[in-house]
C-alpha cells in the first residue's frame, strides 16, 4: 500500500421458590474473537498481530415472582470461563496487503471419563479458526478487502462432544470522504458448520457492519469519533460508540458505550455498558488493552435479574513491526 492513511483506516474494516435450575449460558463463536470481519494491516512494512481475550467465570440469577408477590431466586446460568489466542503475519506485496492467521478459542472444562464413568482429566473445550485474506487499493481512497477462513468449532453432546466444520468469506469496502472514513463489511457468508448431530446450531450469524471513522478537531474539540453500526437488528439496535482522545504522540484512550445482542436457546441474551481503550505506541510496537461489559440474559417483564461477580472481558493486542 501506498498510502498510510488509507491502509490505517483500512483495519477498521477488516418458577417460584429456590432455584430451580442451573444452565450454562451458551457461547457463541463470536465471544472469542472469531467472527470479525477483514482485519487490514495499519503499516506498509511487515508486521505481526498478537491478542489475547481473558474473561473468568461468574453467574446470572433470575428472579421470578412468587404467590406472595415477592420475587425469589427462579433460575441461574453459568457463563464458564473464557479465553482465546489470536496470531496474524501482515505482508505487503505492492498495491496487495496480505494476512494469514489462527486463532484458538478455548471455554470451561471438558472432562475425559474411563470405561467406569470415572474422570481421568480435564481440559478446555477449543475452537479453531484458520484464515487468509487480502485488501487492495482502487481510485485513490477506495480499497476492498476480501478473506477466506476454516472454522472447527466443539460442541458437548451427551456421549461425548461433535465437531462442526466450515468455510466462511468476509467482505469488506472502504472510502475517504472528506473528514470521514467509512467502511462497510459482510461477515460470515458461509452455508454454516457441519456438524454430525442435525439439531446442533451451525452458529455462523452472518453479520453487517457499518463503521464511520470522523476526526472532530477540526470543529474544536480534541476527539475522534468512532460508531460501529451492526446489524440485523432482531433484538433491538446493536452499535458500539467510542470518543478517543490522544495524550502526547505514545497515548491514546478510548471511552464509550457499546449493545450486542444475541439469542442462546429459548432466551435472548444482551450485552451492554461502557467499553474503555488504552493504546501506546512506540517505534516498534503498540500496546492496546480494552475492557469489555459482561453478557447476560435479559428479563422478562415479570423477572428481574442479577449478576453474581464482575467479570469483564479484557484482551490486550501487540502489534509489532518487523
Amino acid at each position: 500500500m501506498r498510502n498510510p492513511s488509507l491502509v490505517f483506516l483500512l483495519s477498521l474494516l477488516i418458577l417460584s421458590g429456590a432455584v430451580q435450575a442451573k444452565e450454562y449460558a451458551g457461547y457463541t463463536i463470536e465471544d472469542g474473537g472469531l467472527a470479525d470481519g477483514p482485519l487490514i494491516t495499519p503499516l506498509r512494512g511487515k508486521a505481526f498481530r498478537l491478542l489475547v481475550y481473558r474473561q473468568d467465570e461468574y453467574k446470572s440469577v433470575i428472579s421470578r415472582m412468587n404467590v406472595e408477590d415477592r420475587f425469589e431466586d427462579w433460575k441461574e446460568f453459568r457463563y464458564e470461563s473464557l479465553g482465546a489466542e489470536r496470531a496474524e503475519f501482515i505482508l505487503p506485496r505492492g498495491h496487495f496487503t496480505f494476512h494469514l492467521g489462527g486463532a484458538f478459542a478455548h471455554r470451561g472444562k471438558f472432562v475425559r471419563v474411563n470405561e467406569a464413568s470415572e474422570g481421568v482429566n480435564t481440559f478446555p473445550e477449543t475452537d479453531i479458526k484458520i484464515w487468509l485474506g487480502f485488501a487492495v487499493q482502487f481510485y485513490g481512497h477506495t480499497a476492498i478487502g476480501y478473506r477466506i477462513s476454516f472454522l472447527r468449532i466443539k460442541k458437548p453432546i451427551e456421549d461425548g462432544c461433535d465437531y462442526g466444520r466450515g468455510f466462511a468469506h468476509d467482505l469488506g469496502v472502504y472510502h475517504r470522504m472528506g473528514l470521514t472514513d467509512m467502511s462497510f463489511k459482510v461477515i460470515n457468508l458461509s452455508n454454516g458448520l457441519s456438524f454430525k448431530e442435525p439439531d446442533l446450531p451451525d452458529e455462523l450469524r452472518r453479520i453487517y457492519e457499518l463503521q464511520i471513522v470522523r476526526s472532530l478537531q477540526p470543529l474544536g474539540f480534541p476527539f475522534t469519533l468512532d460508531l460501529n453500526l451492526r446489524a440485523p437488528w432482531r433484538f433491538g439496535p446493536r452499535y458500539e460508540l467510542i470518543l478517543y482522545a490522544d495524550w502526547g504522540e505514545r497515548w491514546r484512550f478510548g471511552l464509550g458505550y457499546t449493545r450486542e445482542t444475541r439469542r442462546v436457546g429459548e432466551r435472548f441474551w444482551m450485552m451492554k455498558g461502557v467499553k474503555a481503550v488504552a493504546h501506546l505506541r512506540t517505534k516498534d510496537v503498540d500496546l492496546i488493552g480494552q475492557i469489555h461489559p459482561q453478557w447476560r440474559p435479559a428479563p422478562f417483564s415479570f423477572e428481574r435479574v442479577r449478576v453474581e461477580g464482575f467479570s469483564p472481558k479484557i484482551s490486550l493486542e501487540l502489534l509489532r513491526r518487523l
